[in-house]
């Protein structure tokens, strides 16, 4: 019994709780094989068996750095928790509140105040103006430092909501590879942005689109190999039949106006639309492929960066520069926009002789150019709502997706008996 319990203990620190593939169909990221022969073999010797059990759960710093703060967390919940805040006028620089006490002994408790203002002040001083700034950075709210609807309702989320919240995300950690590499660019889908990593450390960092509620962006893992300058937009099957069929029934000229062609499968010969029938044909059946000339119209906007994928994701410009003034970025139908894709053109390319002029230069021509790395990126597309940033501070999001409600879902079943995990050593 002993021996059963030590096995499947590791097994959750190896591969989590709940099989990946109960949260997302087509899981592909693996992790590296491990031999779980050893717990076994160290059952009686406490201090091998407990370096095993070290070595077989996840290395990376952030699940490290997310182990802490989850020590921490829980501190607190065992102390308590944080009192309520309640409702009423906006908290803003100079007000007087009795809510300002509460306000400080909230942010204390998770170190967003330093500086502790004048014990008999019940005024909102600087230094809670700062600390409610750090909070707000922290939680993906704008830094005003004014307490309004958004900002109070995260303070009141309750410690034992983060603390679920953190043991929900270092469960994903069990399911990616042992390292993503030294470089790489990672995405967060809940956070909406966009970061090159060296190294460890942050060196580019954008906003990003997402998929909308819909048409969600998946979790996968893929190598960056080129970067397409005035792309076309090949119109996706799915948006051919539901989006742009309609449109062209009922307005012959839409692919005119718009600047969309015909052309076929191998794009190499162009098909006359006044050729085909518009009320017979649907996405099954198109004579060829439907797609938008480069150009300021094309959603994809001047550049797109291809990463061989299952889902047929990429990352790529838009013309809807719009957008990046939302917060809750979901509008896509999957793919990623980026707010500077210049900039990560000019990083992707600067070993291979392209500069900044080169690079505009082909964002603006209306010929396409694909250009390879010399070397592939690797990308990860993760879905994190609590992680650790690079001043190691714990950062929450919203669950914008529902994929902590799905994944808590999971475990409750397994908990109940309803979800069977059966490991497959032989894979690992």
């Amino acid at each position: 019994m002993l021996t059963d319990a030590l096995f499947h203990y590791a097994m959750h620190l190896l591969e989590g709780r709940v099989p990946s593939e109960a949260i997302q169909d087509g899981w592909t990221l693996r992790k590296q094989k491990v031999d779980l022969s050893r717990v076994v073999a160290y059952t009686f010797d406490r201090d091998e068996l407990e370096k095993v059990l070290h070595d077989i759960q996840p290395s990376h710093p952030g699940y490290l750095k997310l182990q802490k703060a989850l020590s921490r967390y829980r501190e607190i919940e065992a102390f308590g928790g944080w009192a309520r805040i309640p409702t009423g006028e906006t908290l803003r620089p100079g007000m007087l509140d009795r809510r300002i006490s509460l306000l400080r002994t909230r942010l204390l408790l998770t170190d967003d105040l330093e500086t502790l203002p004048p014990l008999d002040s019940l005024r909102m001083e600087s230094e809670d103006v700062e600390a409610v700034k750090h909070f707000q950075r922290r939680h993906g709210l704008y830094p005003d430092g004014v307490v309004g609807e958004r900002t109070l309702e995260a303070l009141n989320v309750p410690v034992s909501q983060r603390v679920r919240q953190i043991e929900l995300n270092m469960e994903r950690w069990r399911w990616l590879p042992r390292s993503l590499g030294s470089n790489y660019l990672l995405v967060n889908i809940a956070d909406f942005r966009a970061n090159v990593i060296e190294e460890g450390k942050t060196v580019l960092s954008m906003p990003v689109v997402v998929g909308n509620a819909y048409r969600k962006t998946p979790v996968f893992s893929a190598e960056l190999e080129y970067v397409e300058f005035a792309p076309y937009w090949l119109v996706p099957p799915t948006i051919l039949e539901e989006d742009k069929l309609p449109v062209i029934r009922s307005d012959p000229d839409y692919l005119q106006r718009n600047h969309y062609e015909i052309v076929s499968w191998d794009q190499q010969q162009d098909i006359d639309p006044q050729s085909i029938d518009w009320s017979t044909v649907d996405s099954e059946n198109f004579p060829g492929v439907l797609r938008q000339r480069p150009g300021p119209w094309n959603p994809l906007g001047r550049v797109k960066f291809i990463f061989p994928n299952d889902y047929a994701i990429y990352l790529h410009d838009t013309n809807r520069r719009d957008l990046f003034r939302q917060r809750n970025r979901k509008y896509s139908s999957g793919c990623i926009r980026l707010q500077r894709p210049d900039k990560l053109a000019n990083y992707l390319l600067c070993d291979s002789g392209w500069n900044e002029k080169l690079v505009d230069k082909a964002m603006r021509s209306s010929v396409s150019q694909q250009v390879y790395l010399e070397q592939p990126l690797p990308v990860h597309v993760l879905y994190w709502t609590a992680w650790i940033d690079d001043d190691d501070l714990v950062n929450f999001r919203e669950d914008v997706y529902n994929r902590d409600q799905d994944l808590q879902q999971a475990l409750d079943q397994r908990d109940a008996g309803c979800l069977i995990h059966r490991p497959n050593l032989a894979r690992r």
